[in-house]
């Protein structure tokens, strides 16, 4: 079995069992968003040098240490809460429950500052995670390919791809969750994070609480989407777009800070 580093999620992990020292529980925000709490801890990141999969990009492997505890979104962003807050759905696929699309990085920004304005003090601001902050999350605690091993036999339990999306997004919530509670971390929709893209940051990254280059002219995302392959589903792969992009393809998912 491949060593593994074993952040204290709320959930036991299959091969880093024991209990949360957290105390805390899922939290819903003032929209009924639900977001599941992550301990610090640390963990490579990047892709391990014998994945012949991996691009230039997800190189070197790297350790990584995430200094505070955070709450993450348990889904994508879906269309009715954007809506609440936007007043109108700029989505391709729209119907019930599915996660928003078509939003650039500007809208996701956009979307949280009108969010957070309209929860007040009820909730911690809300942000999008790092890139760092993902990766942990879609580890949790492993160091192989997928949560769930090398192998994509299993993706289709876990995400909406290419190969049984039937062509467009899907329900939030309609495959299984993974290991940290979260759902969608592989697939439906491909996911804005905070960073602006380096193809050669992780050369230089700090250890603790990295967050991407000062400044750049594409933004991070993560997560593979409704029409991609395998390959693309893994945990360390990257993907970058100009901040104004939008895509049917393309959503966001929240993070929160949690209370000290």
């Amino acid at each position: 079995m491949k060593k593994c580093f074993c952040p204290a999620f709320i959930l036991s992990l299959a091969l880093c069992a024991g209990p949360s020292p957290l105390g805390a529980q899922e939290h819903t925000n003032c929209l009924g968003l639900g977001f599941m709490p992550i301990s610090a801890g640390s963990f490579w990141m990047g892709a391990d040098e014998s994945d012949r999969y991996a691009l230039a990009d997800e190189s070197p492997r790297h350790r990584v240490e995430i200094s505070r505890d955070f709450y993450i979104g348990k889904s994508e962003v879906t269309q009715k809460h954007w809506e609440k807050i936007m007043g109108s759905n700029p989505s391709r696929h729209q119907y019930e429950d599915a996660p928003v699309d078509s939003v650039s990085h500007e809208d996701a920004l956009l979307f949280i500052e009108k969010l957070n304005d309209w929860c007040g003090s009820v909730d911690p601001p809300h942000r999008l995670p790092t890139e760092a902050e993902w990766e942990y999350v879609a580890r949790s605690g492993t160091d192989t390919r997928y949560f769930f091993g090398d192998s994509p036999e299993n993706l289709g339990k876990y995400a909406f791809y290419g190969e049984n999306s039937y062509g467009r997004s899907q329900r939030a919530g309609d495959k299984a969750y993974g290991p940290s509670e979260l759902y969608d971390v592989y697939g439906n929709l491909a996911e804005w994070v905070g960073d602006w893209y380096d193809p050669s940051y992780y050369l230089t990254s700090p250890v603790i609480d990295p967050r991407g280059p000062a400044s750049g002219s594409r933004r991070v995302l993560r997560g593979c989407d409704y029409m991609s392959t395998d390959v693309e589903c893994r945990s360390s792969a990257r993907f970058n777009r100009e901040p104004d992009f939008q895509a049917s393809t393309v959503g966001l998912r929240l993070a929160l800070e949690m209370e000290p």
